[in-house]
C-alpha cells in the first residue's frame, strides 16, 4: 500500500489495502472472521471505492492506520492492535458520514 501511496496508483493501493483486510482475518485464524470478511467484502469494496480511491488524503491515513496495526500484531500487543482497529473503523465511519 505505501508503494502505492508513493506512486500515485489508486488501483494498486485498494488491491493493497483489499490484501491487508484478507491477511488480517487470515492472521486471527478465526473462522467466523474469515467467513464474516468474505461476506462484507462486497461492502468494504464498495465504500473503498466510493470513499478512497480519489481522496489520497485518506488512502493515506488508512495505509498509516493498517501499517501501525499491523506493528502492534507483530510485537504481540493484542490489545493496542485491537484499539487501533477499532480506531481505524471509527476513522473510515467518520468519512462516510462527512460525504454524506
Amino acid at each position: 500500500m505505501e508503494k502505492a501511496i508513493t506512486e500515485h496508483d489508486e488501483r494498486l493501493w485498494m488491491e493493497g489495502d483489499e490484501e491487508f483486510h484478507r491477511k488480517l482475518a487470515e492472521f486471527a485464524n478465526n473462522n467466523f472472521l474469515r467467513e464474516a470478511m468474505d461476506n462484507i467484502n462486497i461492502y468494504i469494496s464498495m465504500i473503498r471505492n466510493r470513499y478512497s480511491k480519489r481522496n489520497t488524503e485518506s488512502r493515506e491515513t488508512s495505509t498509516m492506520q493498517h501499517r501501525e496495526t499491523w506493528e502492534a500484531i507483530n510485537a504481540g500487543d493484542a490489545d493496542y492492535a485491537r484499539m487501533l482497529v477499532q480506531y481505524h473503523w471509527r476513522f473510515v465511519r467518520r468519512r462516510i458520514m462527512q460525504k454524506h
